[in-house]
């Protein structure tokens, strides 16, 4: 809901850490974000107080209560909780500030009504002394309105206001993307670009030490690419792929791989990465000879980096005629603008209840008929479906394209290719041969990704065809938030702080639900897992900048066999088994995924607080009412083999001492729900 960088923010000294979206079946959330929808633990709704009953220590606060809502896409009723909260003076002020921005939030994205996005910014400021969030907030709306400049001054604004990094990485974020936005005109060079271009530069000098300190982490890698390519710094661009795409220090790639001398997570790229190894290092921006730049150009392309590419076939300081080598590559381009604007467009008028389903679709085949007639001629239009748009496309640019509807919602997932290949998946004996796609440079990634606006996002799906498909910026910067979680001492006091405030709450909920959300519980399995991978990873002798490395590397291999290969590998099997699982419920067939998702996970502690002990345990999804299945068989395991829990205490409700399970008695009390395991 508040504005910030969608790879990584910050409000109020919260961060998100993780939770699976009802996407309907097979839909994932990256799994180790935490802490959802404006950066707090989302409650239980068995918890929400009655109207006109103060929120004490057994209740859930009227923010927690809107929160809550908003997580489940009903905005009316989100909005209206959010009005109540701003309203509620026995609410702290910070938390009153914090019912402000997002009211201001969903009155400009929403129902486009700026002026009282403003006013509710300037009421979020008179309840609480720190502006930070509401001057960038301020700046994202004026970006929206297109008045640029003053986003430009305001942004930089919210960067003397900045209170940590986390804070400046942010404002930065914002002054970085404005800078970036296409340039006006061929061959404007005059002052007024020439002082952009200083602009640019220093920003690339504030945000190159922070990506540093965060390599891998996908907003500001990204970001310090399209800088460093606008400055001409070819060293700085090519440092900043490798950090996009995690390009280890001593891979060594030729066109075919051949020569490499380490493994790379990405082998569609090494063609891509061989030649931006080869021109970057001698990069001369528009003095470079025009070979130099299409080839740039062309794997910046074929990187998935269209945006980049873009901007250098159309560098304003080049000769027109020179962008006719480009023609392609900016047409692509341009699509992808048009149609991430027209399915932003159609989601927002579905969250308000207005419009059809076929508008997704029309907006799609609208905004590809200039690019269609840029690659086939002035007669293709008439030419022009779906299925030749989907197969030329992808093809062509790698991209891919699915539509999925989750309850009346027709939504558009669209990315590009950065992964395809066969994978082996068996699980009790059942194994089939899958294809596994990772995408990467989301155009649209479904309604409820939009909604959430970076809050959450869908992670991942089973197609019609039984492929697995990854959503890579969904899961790549939460390992790193994880390791800074548990080694910075700001992250790690404020978290001992939640923990703390959430486990005295945890036994109170339970007794009011005994199957209810615990954010307590989720907080301590969490920290729990992650302390045991720092503790592996350290008696191995690894330390400073090896362990950082080997932890995050470490953490996603193990979301990726849960979230992915357990958990949508078990949809891949169940889809084999297709009569059967014809007369399956979308609730019976997440709740047998989500079943191998634990049971079968290198940490069963990372996979139950990925998509399991979350806000949405009993809503009428087919996640939530597979987590309400899941809990209750916890429960029952649990009271059945208390005797064999070390430390369980008979007095005390039975869930919010989960976390004494060990691992073993975790993946047993999993197994012991699933048919295929018996």
């Amino acid at each position: 809901m508040l504005r910030g960088n969608k790879e990584c923010r910050q409000d109020s000294g919260h961060q998100r850490e993780g939770l699976r979206s009802d996407m309907g079946c097979a839909t994932l959330l990256q799994a180790v974000r935490a802490l959802l929808i404006l950066g707090l633990a989302l409650p239980s709704v068995a918890c929400m107080p009655k109207a006109g009953q103060t929120a004490d220590a057994t209740q859930t606060s009227p923010l927690q209560v809107a929160k809550d809502l908003y997580f489940r896409r009903d905005l009316a009723a989100a909005r209206q909780a959010f009005e109540k909260a701003l309203e509620h003076v026995g609410s702290p002020d910070r938390e009153r500030a914090e019912a402000a921005l997002a009211l201001a939030r969903i009155e400009w994205r929403f129902y486009r009504d700026w002026e009282q996005a403003h006013s509710y910014l300037e009421k979020a400021e008179t309840l609480d002394g720190r502006t930070f969030s509401a001057t960038l907030e301020r700046a994202e709306i004026l970006r929206r309105q297109q008045h640029l400049k003053q986003a430009l001054a305001t942004a930089r604004q919210a960067l003397s206001q900045a209170e940590t990094s986390e804070n400046r990485i942010e404002a930065l974020t914002m002054v970085g993307r404005l800078l970036l936005l296409p340039p006006e005109g061929k061959g404007d060079q005059g002052p007024e670009f020439r002082a952009s271009q200083r602009a640019v530069e220093e920003t690339l000098a504030q945000l190159s030490p922070l990506m540093q300190e965060n390599r891998g982490r996908l907003g500001i890698s990204r970001l310090v690419l399209g800088l460093a390519l606008r400055s001409d710094d070819g060293a700085a661009a090519l440092d900043a792929w490798r950090s996009y795409y995690w390009v280890p220090a001593n891979f060594k790639a030729s066109p075919d791989n051949e020569g490499a001398t380490t493994d790379w997570d990405y082998p569609l790229l090494s063609g891509a990465h061989s030649v931006l190894s080869k021109q970057l290092p001698h990069w001369a921006g528009p003095d470079s000879p025009l070979h130099a730049r299409a080839a740039v150009v062309k794997a910046l392309a074929d990187a998935r980096l269209f945006h980049e590419a873009a901007w250098l076939a159309t560098d304003p300081r080049l000769p027109p005629e020179e962008s006719i080598h480009f023609s392609e590559v900016v047409a692509y381009h341009r699509f992808l603008a048009a149609v991430e604007e027209s399915a932003n467009e159609y989601y927002r008028r579905r969250a308000l209840g207005k419009g059809a389903n076929r508008e997704l679709q029309d907006g799609l085949m609208a905004a590809a008929r200039p690019l269609w007639q840029s690659l086939h001629g002035d007669d293709s239009p008439a030419r022009l479906s779906l299925g030749q748009l989907v197969k030329k496309i992808g093809e062509r640019f790698g991209a891919y394209i699915y539509f999925q509807t989750h309850g009346d919602i027709r939504s558009l997932n669209m990315g590009h290719r950065i992964v395809d290949s066969r994978q082996l998946v068996e699980q009790y004996g059942h194994k089939a041969e899958v294809r596994l796609i990772v995408l990467d440079s989301m155009v649209s990634n479904g309604y409820n990704s939009w909604f959430w606006d970076g809050e959450a996002a869908a992670g991942g799906w089973v197609d019609e065809e039984g492929a697995i498909v990854q959503v890579r910026p969904s899961y790549a910067d939460g390992p790193l938030r994880a390791w800074n979680r548990l080694t910075d001492p700001e992250e790690r006091r404020r978290i001992d702080k939640r923990i703390k405030e959430q486990t005295s709450e945890d036994d109170l909920r339970a007794r009011t639900d005994r199957f209810a959300y615990l954010p307590g519980l989720a907080l301590r399995l969490r920290r729990q897992a992650g302390q045991k991978l720092l503790t592996e990873l350290r008696s191995r002798g690894l330390k400073g900048p090896d362990l950082k490395l080997a932890f995050i590397n470490e953490l996603n291999r193990r979301i990726q066999a849960s979230s992915i290969f357990a958990h949508e590998g078990r949809h891949a099997l169940d889809f084999r088994d297709s009569m059967r699982n014809f007369f399956r419920s979308g609730a019976e067939k997440e709740f047998r995924a989500k079943l191998s998702e634990v049971a079968l996970a290198p940490d069963p502690r990372i996979a139950l607080t990925g998509g399991i002990l979350t806000a949405n345990i009993g809503d009428d999804s087919s996640h939530g009412q597979a987590n309400l299945r899941i809990m209750k068989g916890l429960v029952k395991w649990m009271t059945e083999h208390q005797a064999g829990i070390q430390g369980f205490d008979q007095s005390r409700p039975v869930l919010p001492q989960l976390d004494l399970l060990t691992d073993d008695q975790l993946r047993e009390a999993f197994r012991s729900m699933d048919p295929w395991a018996k």
